[in-house]
């Protein structure tokens, strides 16, 4: 069972964010799952393996699958 809130996530929180991205054959979800760091004020800090990601809200969402 999950811990933490989706919308207000802790640091150490495993989250999975999407985002669709266009193709030849139309709209594709594009799907990370990271490690949050912390909020930005443009989005989020996630840790992806050992590589620190910057995704900004404009174009990914955080989901529950």
């Amino acid at each position: 069972m999950p811990t933490g809130n989706i919308l207000n996530p802790r640091p150490g929180q495993h989250l999975h964010f999407v985002r669709y991205v266009s193709t030849p054959d139309g709209w594709t979800p594009e799907i990370l799952r990271g490690e949050f760091e912390e909020r930005t004020d443009t989005g989020w800090r996630v840790r992806v393996v050992d590589d620190v990601q910057e995704l900004p809200e404009t174009e990914w969402a955080i989901y529950r699958p």
